[in-house]
């Protein structure tokens, strides 16, 4: 079941890297703390980039762990093919309720993915999840 659940993030990882534009982010600072959207274009940036402990920095624990499981494949080769640049098109809009966020986006192929955020000590953090009714 674990190892389902991580096959799952990785799929909808793979499903949302596309997300950041190609400017240059560096949001992981401490002082910084960014919108929603900001935090979700940075963290696939950082991953799409193979850069794992600055979208570590932008995570729940929860999606530390996915983050972990990530990095562990890409290091034992071929890993590269895990994640794609190219599934997201823009950002369609983020919904903010108290200490949650979701951001959806939509894909090249037309479809729709949500990106779940939670407010963590004053920052937004990524919470990779399959569905809104998953809470942390």
């Amino acid at each position: 079941m674990r190892i389902k659940f991580h096959f799952l993030s990785v799929i909808l990882i793979i499903a949302v890297l596309g997300a950041c534009k190609t400017t240059e982010h560096k949001l992981p600072s401490k002082e910084i703390k960014g919108t929603p959207q900001q935090v979700a274009e940075c963290f696939f940036k950082y991953l799409g980039d193979l850069r794992f402990d600055e979208a570590r920095q932008l995570a729940t624990e929860k999606t530390i762990k996915t983050i972990n499981f990530v990095e562990t494949l890409s290091q034992l080769g071929g890993g590269g093919q895990i994640i794609l640049h190219d599934n997201k098109s823009e950002c369609t809009g983020c919904m903010i309720n108290n200490d949650e966020a979701i951001c959806s986006y939509r894909t090249y192929s037309g479809g729709e993915q949500k990106v779940y955020l939670l407010k963590q000590k004053g920052r937004w953090k990524v919470d990779l999840r399959k569905d809104v009714t998953e809470k942390k």
